[in-house]
């Protein structure tokens, strides 16, 4: 899971549950609304 990556430098990370990670997969990367992080 290439997504990942992303979060694992940040401590202040709420852990997403598995149903808010499924989202976020399926969601284009643009239209992400959490986390609210400049890529």
């Amino acid at each position: 899971m290439k997504g990942r990556k992303r979060y694992n430098g940040f401590d202040d990370f709420r852990p997403l549950s598995d149903e808010e990670f499924e989202e976020l997969l399926d969601t284009p990367r643009k239209n992400y609304r959490k986390p609210k992080i400049k890529y």
